[in-house]
């Protein structure tokens, strides 16, 4: 009796969606329109603004970009200077902590605090690699009292001690325990397998760096930053220059180090040329962490917009070529993801993922096959268009809200970029073509100089590698890769 009841729902409900089916299209013929969806036609053209550059009466450059339609404002002032070339930046990198906080110029973090919210603005503050930062976002018209809160918080801080002792005990703490968290490890290995311990980027702070920083310190090598910066300022929103020019001179004018030219970040050494494969050993790890890493053109160079897109074609999309093999095809890793770390003179493309420790070796081999495929058959045609459709996405994001235009433009800002710079890029991703495309591949992608970093038990991986004819060149421990000390014998 069960049994036919539950055939008399699928036929009852199943001719029902059946009739309803025949019913809209009959309806759709009825009402003149088509059965078939229209095709889809080009994409609207995309324009990513060029700001207009204009200076504050102390030489302070400033770009705006106005946007009417919604009655909001973004202000970031950015200060060139940060972690990557502090002369402290185990101290330098605490000051994020008390500068959320707030407070400062005589007002307490809770006064500061209640200050800002009689303004309905917000405000964040930090400190990054490059550069730190105050972003103000508040109503249009109404900006001045905040940028007033927000100078005071970013030039004046309070920096209270408790906050930066507390900030010190978790950063040891996250230090100490670094070699625990797979992932972690796995990051501070490739930044010391790529540069090396004398290398700006491959410089790791550790117990060691961390132990002797004190509230003190945190506070000189603040003073020290602001001593050296050249201060720059970006606007976007529903404002003009008429209007918002006298509100910055009231609030942000007579900044320190201004007048000075913002110097673009200075050209970094390549990765030094080290091992090939290096194990990261984690006895009892059920998964593999890998990466590999190669060699690309730097930040801004001309060649830099056709990398991401090979690297959107190989990983950083979700229906990607690696993605379609180690995902969809094997069933050995969940994603796969791309990254391009790019800085002034060199760059490399990092293509990651986890799979399951017995799969180490032959996704090792699956994905050294694509990029060995990658130079015979580059993305071309539908392939090629679709990564370009993703750049277009991106780009797309960025304009649809001030926040994200402005963090875009003021991290240019930084690095001292031309203000046309993001639309010169975005022109130059959309016009290459497939001969384009492969001649980069060609001339800037050496796939034979892979190197790889894996981190997993050793005792499970090493076998693996040896009879796929990937011999190891050399093995760490999980503290000795934290500390910095030497690798493990082979």
């Amino acid at each position: 009796m069960r049994a036919l009841r539950r055939v008399l729902f699928v036929v009852l409900f199943g001719g029902l969606g059946l009739v309803l089916c025949l019913g809209s299209g009959g309806a759709a013929r009825a009402a003149g329109l088509p059965d078939t969806p229209p095709a889809v036609g080009p994409p609207a053209a995309l324009q990513v603004p060029v700001p207009q550059v204009l200076h504050l009466s102390d030489g302070t450059p400033v770009w705006l970009v106005s946007r009417p339609e919604v009655p909001l404002v973004r202000v970031v002032l950015s200060l060139r200077g940060g972690v990557l070339d502090a002369a402290d930046p185990a101290a330098l990198g605490l000051v994020s902590a008390g500068l959320a906080e707030g407070g400062g110029g005589g007002l307490d973090p809770r006064a500061w605090a209640e200050a800002v919210a009689a303004t309905g603005a917000e405000i964040h503050l930090g400190v990054g690699m490059v550069r730190a930062w105050a972003e103000v976002e508040a109503v249009a018209g109404q900006e001045e009292a905040a940028l007033d809160l927000a100078r005071v918080a970013l030039l004046d801080p309070a920096l209270p001690g408790r906050v930066l002792r507390q900030a010190h005990r978790q950063a040891l703490h996250a230090a100490r325990e670094a070699w625990l968290s797979p992932g972690h490890l796995h990051e501070i290995a490739i930044q010391r397998t790529l540069y090396g311990p004398q290398h700006p980027l491959g410089r790791v702070l550790g117990v060691a760096a961390l132990q002797s920083v004190s509230p003190a310190r945190v506070r000189r090598a603040w003073r020290q930053l602001l001593a050296a910066t050249a201060p720059a300022i970006v606007v976007v929103g529903d404002t003009r220059a008429e209007w918002i020019l006298p509100v910055l001179e009231r609030s942000l004018g007579d900044l320190p180090g201004a007048g000075r030219a913002i110097l673009p970040v200075p050209e970094l050494g390549p990765p030094v040329s080290g091992p090939r494969h290096v194990l990261v050993d984690m006895p009892g790890l059920r998964r593999s962490f890998l990466s590999v890493l190669l060699p690309v053109p730097g930040a801004f160079s001309a060649q830099a917009p056709a990398v991401d897109l090979v690297n959107r074609a190989l990983a950083a999309e979700f229906d990607s070529r690696l993605s379609r093999v180690l995902r969809e095809e094997h069933g050995w890793t969940y994603a796969v993801s791309g990254l391009l770390r790019l800085w002034p003179g060199h760059g490399v493309l990092e293509l990651r993922c986890a799979v399951d420790a017995e799969h180490t070796a032959v996704a090792m081999q699956a994905i050294q096959a694509e990029l060995d495929r990658l130079v015979v058959q580059p993305p071309a045609g539908e392939e090629r268009a679709q990564a370009q459709a993703a750049v277009r996405r991106d780009a797309a994001l960025d304009l649809l809200a001030n926040g994200r235009l402005a963090h875009r433009l003021a991290v240019l800002q930084a690095w001292g970029q031309p203000p046309d710079a993001a639309q010169a890029e975005l022109r130059r991703a959309l016009d290459i073509d497939d001969a384009g495309l492969a001649e980069v591949i060609r001339r800037e992608l050496p796939v034979d100089r892979a190197l790889w970093v894996i981190t997993g038990d050793r005792a499970v991986v090493e076998p693996q590698l040896d009879a796929a004819g990937l011999p190891l060149d050399a093995i760490r421990g999980g503290r000795s890769v934290v500390d910095g000390a030497d690798p493990l014998p082979l």
